[in-house]
């Protein structure tokens, strides 16, 4: 009975914390209880924070950096890393969540975790927002790992999760993406602002296609030309599309 009632408070402070509506103290209140309690239950209840956001933007960064920072401090107790993975795994907004997860585990151990958690939101067509936050954290790492997860995101059906992908091949690109970049230019059906972004990644990198395609889709003839198999932007306002 005594777990019973113990059980019913977590769930209650969960809602509580969750509440993008309610007062930015109350919420907070109810954090520190949570905090206090210390179970894994507990833990998991304060730490699905990080997946919602309040309607103000100020107290929801306040009321995230507080949660990220006890994170931090408690960042050997097992149970707090347990529901920090947790969230990563399983919820939408995680950009508080990966700042804390980077700054308490092994870069090996935060790396796994991360690549899994993109993996099994691969064909979640409503995960674009943990997709975006997570293809950010691989920009940080860079390397094998960053391409990987670029090559993932290229395969994508929503527009601002592929443009973070070109963003990262960009800068962790190996001549095994070049003909994956190519051959997303190529693509009849993206958008032009994704065709636009991915010609202007190999225009800066300047690689030829492994297949020597030279055609130019239509929507950017005015913005492409190709020079000795090689794409040249020709406008000044050809630049990165803002994401």
């Amino acid at each position: 009975m005594v777990f019973g009632l113990f059980g019913s408070k977590v769930d209650r402070l969960r809602k509580q914390v969750r509440e993008p509506y309610s007062q930015h103290e109350n919420r907070k209140e109810a954090m520190i209880k949570l905090l206090n309690l210390g179970t894994p239950e507990a833990y998991e209840a304060l730490l699905s924070r990080f997946g919602v956001n309040a309607s103000s933007v100020h107290y929801d960064e306040v009321e995230k950096d507080w949660l990220a920072d006890r994170v931090i401090e408690r960042g050997d107790d097992e149970d707090m890393i347990a529901a920090l993975r947790q969230v990563i795994l399983n919820e939408e907004r995680l950009s508080k969540a990966l700042e804390a997860a980077e700054k308490t585990m092994k870069r090996a151990d935060y790396e796994t975790l991360i690549m899994s958690a993109l993996e099994r939101r691969v064909d979640d067509h409503r995960a674009g927002d943990a997709k975006v936050d997570l293809l950010g954290a691989f920009r940080q790492l860079g390397g094998e790992a960053a391409r990987r997860a670029g090559i993932l995101a290229l395969n994508d059906r929503n527009d601002d999760v592929i443009l973070e992908g070109i963003d990262l091949l960009e800068n962790a690109a190996g001549e095994e993406t070049h003909e994956t970049l190519w051959n997303l230019f190529h693509d009849p059906y993206q958008a032009p602002r994704i065709l636009r972004r991915v010609g202007l990644c190999l225009a800066n990198l300047a690689i030829t296609d492994p297949q020597a395609r030279e055609g130019i889709p239509d929507a950017l003839h005015d913005d492409f030309k190709f020079e000795s198999g090689r794409l040249i932007a020709l406008r000044t306002r050809t630049q990165p599309v803002a994401h």
